[in-house]
């Protein structure tokens, strides 16, 4: 069967801009490989994706993190039409699309980890038994940082207030 997931996120009242709008899921890690149709195939945002190429790529989970000095959010991809994740490369799938492109990541840290750490010596390697977070952004804001002295994102990149459509099918 499907499961198809659609909503609205109303964000007129909230003053400022979102990291993101979208659904994080909690996937077991026996499904250990990851392809995706869209940009890749290493970690590209929004408005830093001039290097990636859009094809399909297939890795694992823990070749999608970056590894950062200090953790934080990584391993987006950006222009994403479908991900699909598997146990072995030619068994059983999970298929994730939606009506337009979206972004993903999946971790084997979550948010709330690499938020808590200061230096990426803090991650422990996640066991087979953590699951992978995913996480599937109908709009994700840019990175920013076009020059050294400031980190703003620009203008087109934020998601300004009004009201988001989620639309993921899930089978």
């Amino acid at each position: 069967g499907k499961l198809l997931v659609t909503g609205e996120i109303d964000t007129r009242s909230v003053p400022v801009a979102l990291p993101r709008i979208g659904l994080r899921l909690c996937v077991s890690r026996t499904f250990r490989h990851v392809s995706w149709r869209g940009a890749g195939p290493h970690e590209c945002y929004p408005d830093r994706s001039t290097s990636a190429v859009d094809a399909v790529h297939v890795t694992k989970p823990e070749y999608m993190t970056t590894p950062y000095l200090v953790p934080s959010e990584n391993g987006s991809r950006t222009r994403v039409k479908w991900i699909s994740l598997s146990q072995t490369l030619s068994g059983h799938r999970v298929t994730i699309d939606s009506p337009g492109t979206f972004d993903f990541s999946a971790q084997i840290h979550s948010t709330e980890t690499l938020s808590m750490m200061t230096h990426g010596s803090q991650l422990n390697h996640a066991s087979t038994n953590s699951p992978t977070y995913l996480n599937l952004d109908s709009k994700l804001m840019g990175v920013g940082g076009d020059d050294s002295w400031s980190a703003c994102v620009q203008e087109k990149y934020l998601i300004k207030p009004g009201v988001h459509a989620v639309n993921f099918c899930i089978g």
